[in-house]
């Protein structure tokens, strides 16, 4: 039997997932079913080691553990893959996945309180002042081109952001990167749902964004594209 508890950020009621109450258990399992420590597990022979935050995956046993059906999970684990919330690591009898970022929210470190964030403030760095104002350009520039109300003062918007630009990229590249993916998924009922920061910007995917990204025309505008 597994023991303890998890954390849920209140940030999860600002993403997708919360509209899937299906995919919300799965992730929810996934977050309770995680190695909350490094451990060494005998899988098919091989000692294999399980780091903290890691669970090992078989599409049938989880299906059967959680009532979701194998089709399902299959979908949900794209979704959560592509979005950065996940990475699987496939073998011929099994998975690894990794959940993203596990340390930011299942740390045990005590929640700090307002009074606390307020007394422990820093004074800000002329690079962090910098970031936060190219973050909320960027940011603006998202929400008018797929007419959308993202805030800049939300982590889980800016940290992508601010850490391609930390990683030397320049805010009309981030611009440009909004332009041409928007061209191709705003119209695409699937993919519209990707328009957001924490998947434009996410650190696996961006160069490769950047690398494909055409200027759009302005004859060639999906619409609703506001640019």
């Amino acid at each position: 039997m597994l023991l303890g508890w998890i954390k849920l950020h209140r940030q999860l009621l600002d993403n997708w997932i919360m509209t899937e109450p299906e995919a919300l258990s799965v992730w929810v399992r996934f977050l309770l079913e995680a190695n909350h420590d490094t451990k060494k597990k005998m899988l098919n022979g091989s000692l294999v080691e399980i780091k903290r935050g890691q669970l090992v995956f078989g599409l049938e046993a989880f299906s059967a553990r959680s009532g979701v059906s194998i089709a399902k999970l299959r979908r949900y684990i794209k979704l959560l893959e592509n979005d950065g919330m996940i990475n699987r690591l496939k073998t011929a009898k099994y998975s690894i996945i990794t959940i993203a970022s596990f340390d930011s929210y299942q740390s045990l470190d005590r929640q700090t309180t307002s009074k606390e964030q307020s007394n422990d403030k820093q004074i800000a760095t002329p690079k962090e002042c910098k970031n936060e104002k190219n973050v909320k350009e960027v940011i603006d520039h998202l929400n008018l081109v797929v007419n959308a109300k993202y805030k800049h003062t939300t982590k889980s918007n800016s940290q992508n952001i601010s850490a391609r630009l930390d990683d030397g990229y320049s805010v009309d590249e981030l611009k440009l990167v909004i332009n041409s993916k928007a061209n191709e998924w705003l119209n695409d009922k699937t993919m519209a749902q990707y328009l957001r920061p924490s998947t434009l910007f996410q650190a696996s995917k961006f160069q490769g964004y950047l690398t494909s990204a055409k200027p759009v025309s302005i004859t060639n505008k999906p619409k609703g594209f506001t640019q």
